[in-house]
C-alpha cells in the first residue's frame, strides 16, 4: 500500500570512509502528497479574510493611483469564481477593533461576500492585531483544520497587545489553521509578519500592487483547497554524537529553526516542527547540516524521523510515518559519492542566516558591521547562480553605503528575497520538481 506522503531523504555525501573524525553532512529532506493517491481530490476550505482596514490604507499603492483599501476589494472580487461552491469565506475587519462582517458565507453566495469584502470602505482607525486575532478565534470555533487565513495589514500594531495576537496565532495553527501573512505598501515589519505564517508553517508576501495581489490571493485559495493532508508534525531525533546542527527549512519559505531544537540530559538532540495543512501543489524541503565521528561500521544512523498526520477524507485520524536518514560507510575512501545540489541547497539557506544576522546588527545601528553579512550574501547568491537575487542584494549594499541605512521598505525586500528558494522558489511542485531528483 502506497503511503500518502513522501518522505525522501537524501545526503550531499555517501560511502563515507570508516573511522573518519568530524565529518560534517548535509541532509535534504523532501517530503510532499502522494499525488497517485489524492489526484483528483479537493479539500473543502474555509478561507477567512483578516483585513486591515485602518486610515493608513486609503494610501495609494505605489505609482497606481489605486488605494491599498481598494485594491483588496477589487483582488477579492476578481478572484470569486475561484472560490469553490463547497467553500465558505468569512470576513474580519481589524483596527483600533475587531468586526466580524458575515462567517462561513457559502461558496455559491459570491453576491454576499462581494458585499461583505466592500465594507472595507467603511472602517478606519488604528491598527490593533491582537483584537484581529481574537476574532479569528471566535470565527475558526473548533473548525481548525479547514480554517485558512489571509492576514494581512499595511502597518504596525498600534493599539492592543502584540504578543496576545502572537500568542494567539500559534494557538490555532497548533489546532491545525493556517496561516498566510502579508503586507500591502512600503510601510509595514515583513520579519515581523513572518513570525505569523511561521507557526502554521506558511508563506509571507509582500503586495507592491494589484497584480501581486491577485497572485498571492490566487495561491492561498488553491492551497487551501489542496490541503488534503492536515495537522502534520514532524519530528526528528537526532543520534548520539551528531553536533553542530543546523536545521533550516527551505520551502514555501526559508527559515532558521534552530531555535526549536532541544536537548537532554545525555545531549541528545531533537526538533518538532509543525507542519501545518500540506498542499498537493507543494512541496516542503528541510536542510540539515550536522557534524559526526564516523564509525567502523557499514553504515551509520545520523536521525530517526517521525510523522504524524490526519487525513479528513478517507477518516483517517492517526496517520504515522517512521524513516531514518542514514549514511553508509567503505573502507576505501574513493568509493566516496557527492550531489553537488544538495551543497548548493545549504548555500541557499545559509543566506537566511546571514540575513537574521544583518537584520540584528541593523537594529542596534551598526550598519558597518551589518554591511559586511550583506557582502556575504552576495557572495553565496553568485555561487548558487542566483543572478536576480545577487543583484538585488548589491543595490542594497549601494543604498546602505550611501544613506548608512535602508529604508523599511528596502528591508522588506531584503528580507523576501532571503526568504525565497534560489534553488526551488515557493516550492510549487510543477516548478521546483524540474529541480529536484528522485
Amino acid at each position: 500500500m502506497s503511503e500518502e506522503i513522501n518522505v525522501i531523504p537524501e545526503l550531499n555525501r555517501d560511502y563515507i570512509k570508516q573511522n573518519s573524525i568530524d565529518q560534517e553532512l548535509i541532509a535534504q529532506l523532501r517530503i510532499d502528497v502522494n499525488d497517485d493517491l489524492f489526484e483528483n481530490e479537493s479539500a473543502n476550505s474555509h478561507i477567512i479574510f483578516l483585513l486591515d482596514a485602518s486610515s493608513s490604507m486609503d494610501q495609494k499603492i505605489g505609482a497606481t493611483g489605486i488605494s491599498k483599501r481598494q485594491t483588496i476589494i477589487d483582488t477579492v472580487e476578481t478572484l470569486l469564481p475561484s472560490i469553490g461552491d463547497d467553500d465558505e469565506v468569512s470576513v474580519i475587519l481589524f483596527e483600533s477593533t475587531a468586526t466580524i462582517i458575515d462567517r462561513k458565507i457559502p461558496g455559491t453566495e459570491k453576491d454576499r461576500i462581494k458585499s461583505a469584502v466592500q465594507k472595507l470602505r467603511d472602517y478606519n482607525g488604528a491598527t490593533n492585531f491582537e483584537s484581529g486575532m481574537n476574532a479569528v478565534k471566535k470565527v475558526v470555533g473548533q473548525n481548525f483544520e479547514e480554517s485558512s487565513i489571509i492576514f494581512l495589514t499595511d502597518g504596525y500594531n498600534y493599539t492592543g497587545n502584540e504578543n496576545n495576537a502572537k500568542l494567539i496565532a500559534e494557538e490555532i495553527s497548533n489546532q491545525g489553521a493556517s496561516i498566510t501573512a502579508m503586507g500591502i505598501g512600503d510601510d509595514f515589519n515583513f520579519d515581523n509578519m513572518r513570525i505569523y505564517s511561521s507557526y502554521s508553517n506558511s508563506e509571507t508576501e509582500l503586495i507592491k500592487d494589484s497584480d501581486k495581489a491577485k497572485e498571492v490571493f490566487e495561491n492561498v485559495i488553491d492551497n487551501a483547497q489542496g490541503s488534503v493532508i492536515k495537522k502534520v508534525k514532524l519530528n526528528i531525533a537526532f543520534a548520539s554524537g551528531i553536533r553542530d546542527l543546523e536545521v533550516f527549512s527551505q520551502t514555501p519559505e526559508i527559515k532558521f529553526l534552530n531555535s526549536s531544537l532541544k536537548q537532554d540530559n545525555n545531549g541528545n538532540k531533537t526538533i518538532e516542527l509543525n507542519m501545518g495543512n500540506l498542499s498537493k501543489y507543494k512541496m516542503y524541503n528541510y536542510i540539515i547540516k550536522m557534524n559526526v565521528d564516523v564509525p567502523d561500521t557499514h553504515n551509520m544512523n545520523l536521525a530517526e524521523l517521525f510523522l504524524t498526520y490526519t487525513v479528513p477524507s478517507n477518516g483517517n485520524e492517526s496517520g504515522k510515518i517512521t524513516s531514518t536518514i542514514s549514511v553508509n560507510l567503505s573502507d576505501n575512501e574513493f568509493d566516496e559519492e557527492t550531489d553537488s545540489d544538495i551543497d548548493k541547497s545549504y548555500k541557499d539557506v545559509s543566506i537566511e542566516k546571514l540575513h537574521n544576522d544583518f537584520i540584528e546588527l541593523g537594529n542596534k545601528g551598526e550598519w558597518l558591521n551589518a554591511a559586511k553579512k550583506l557582502k556575504a550574501m552576495i557572495v553565496l547568491a553568485d555561487e548558487i547562480g542566483d543572478n536576480a537575487k545577487e543583484l538585488e542584494y548589491k543595490k542594497k549594499l549601494k543604498k546602505l553605503e550611501n544613506n548608512n541605512h535602508l529604508s523599511q521598505d528596502e528591508l522588506n525586500e531584503l528580507a523576501y528575497a532571503s526568504s525565497t528558494s534560489s534553488v526551488f522558489a515557493r516550492g510549487v511542485k510543477d516548478d521546483a520538481d524540474d529541480d529536484f531528483e528522485f
